[in-house]
């Protein structure tokens, strides 16, 4: 994951959090079993002290991420985890599985990580990913929430709505600032979008995320309404400034072939 920083000195070096990687592990390590770990086991498979482990098992526990079982002393996942998880409807993955081999081949021509997204209201979920080999920070996990003002998804997802659609989204989400890169504004929000529209393409140039950079392009359904969007995101180093062009080609191809693949199952 990239840094994301409220203050006004940016650095463009990338670091992980150690807690935050230790509490995902936690979280993937609870999927793989029915039983539910124990402080032990967690402790052993992070190699952190159990005092450390506790800590971070009694905050995802008091988010709703883990909950433990009242006849032994496990821990499994929460109601929070599982309504993260069925955000992710059946169309939604029927739409993931026409995406995948297209998102595959991206990932590996471009060696970037790619994504899948939707749009759910105020917000964006991930429903694909693809992972390049290379990327040391491949970003959201799938059924992650995304904001849609400062990534490049959510902007492709948001795009091509009527102006008053965009202002009523933004009525009710807030256009946080991540960094001195974020879009603060509708008004400059809109412009950016217009921007999506003349080009076909949307760009996060370290709008969310200190060292991050992301591209994207919307995927359209049969009457010309979008349905996802699908984006190659990686490092500054990864994915440098003069790359923009030739990835934008190649994302805006896939995401018409994915298009037309929708358009030819309708029935």
């Amino acid at each position: 994951m990239f840094l994301a920083s409220s203050s006004s000195r940016l650095t463009p070096r990338l670091q992980s959090v150690p807690a935050v990687d230790r509490a995902l592990k936690i979280l993937e390590l609870s999927t793989t079993t029915q039983l539910g770990l124990t402080l032990s086991e967690v402790s052993q498979a992070l190699g952190i002290a159990k005092s450390s482990a506790h800590r971070l098992l009694y905050t995802l526990v008091a988010h709703g991420y883990l909950q433990r079982t009242t006849t032994e002393r496990r821990y499994i996942l929460g109601t929070a985890a599982r309504d993260l998880a069925n955000s992710i409807t059946d169309a939604d993955l029927q739409l993931g599985a026409v995406c995948s081999k297209f998102a595959d081949e991206l990932s590996k021509k471009t060696e970037l990580t790619v994504l899948t997204g939707i749009r759910r209201g105020v917000e964006g979920v991930v429903i694909l990913k693809a992972n390049a080999p290379k990327d040391e920070y491949p970003g959201a996990l799938i059924g992650h929430h995304f904001d849609l003002h400062c990534t490049a998804m959510g902007k492709s997802l948001i795009a091509y709505l009527a102006d008053s659609e965009v202002e009523e989204i933004f009525k009710q989400a807030s256009l946080t600032r991540y960094t001195e890169s974020t879009v603060c504004s509708r008004k400059n929000l809109l412009a950016d979008l217009a921007g999506v529209r003349a080009r076909g393409f949307s760009l996060n140039a370290e709008e969310a995320a200190i060292g991050g950079r992301g591209l994207a392009a919307p995927i359209f359904n049969h009457i010309g309404r979008v349905v996802a969007s699908i984006c190659v995101r990686g490092s500054t180093s990864m994915f440098p400034a003069w790359r923009i062009s030739s990835c934008a080609k190649e994302v805006m191809l896939v995401a018409s072939q994915i298009s037309r693949n929708l358009l030819e199952a309708t029935p």
